[in-house]
């Protein structure tokens, strides 16, 4: 299945798969992310967050090390079989176009992240993409994404206001920022909290 940038995902969980898996040690995203819902210390109630473009699941053992309830969607099903066989009694990986609705047991989360997942869709895709993650995010939550940034708009990428402008006209506003694109010395990690209705 391709998307906006013409990436064959059957193929990318298959390269990805042969790479392995990363360890269960937070990384900046999952740490940023339950550092948002957690605040300064982990409580006893353990937040949902789902992982919007989950591929193989290489984020499922940072998300659990950081005390979140994991939820993976993605829209490969092979992808999501090798995530399943990695995990088979702990993650939950479940079939869903980004863009369309959401399977509603799914749902509601306290946060959602996305890593490299928005920047393969088209400008219109990414919109589609946001509202379903706006309906799934309670208010208060959080949402977390690192993606590509650069300083000329593309066919699938954006500029940092431009992605700032769209995720916040989805009811969402900016906390922070972090990780630099060595590249084009630009932070292209954001971290935004949904607007109180």
């Amino acid at each position: 299945m391709k998307f906006g940038d013409g990436i064959d995902w059957n193929v990318e969980a298959q390269r990805a798969a042969k790479e392995g898996v990363p360890g269960p040690q937070p990384n900046d995203l999952t740490r940023r992310l339950a550092g948002a819902l957690n605040g300064d210390s982990p409580r006893a109630h353990r937040w949902r967050v789902v992982d919007c473009g989950c591929n193989i699941g290489r984020f499922y053992p940072a998300v659990e090390a950081s005390g979140l309830e994991y939820v993976g969607i993605d829209q490969a099903h092979e992808a999501l079989d090798i995530a399943r066989s990695r995990y088979p009694k702990k993650g939950r990986f479940e079939y869903a176009m980004l863009w369309d609705d959401w399977p509603s047991q799914l749902g509601p989360f306290d946060g959602a992240f996305c890593n490299a997942a928005l920047q393969h869709n088209t400008h219109e895709e990414k919109r589609r993409i946001l509202a379903r993650i706006a309906e799934a995010v309670r208010p208060g939550g959080a949402f977390a994404m690192q993606e590509s940034t650069v300083p000329v708009e593309t066919k699938t990428q954006l500029r940092q206001g431009d992605w700032i402008a769209l995720v916040e006209s989805f009811g969402f506003q900016l906390r922070t920022l972090w990780h630099p694109n060595d590249e084009y010395a630009i932070l292209d990690g954001y971290l935004f909290q949904r607007v109180q209705l």
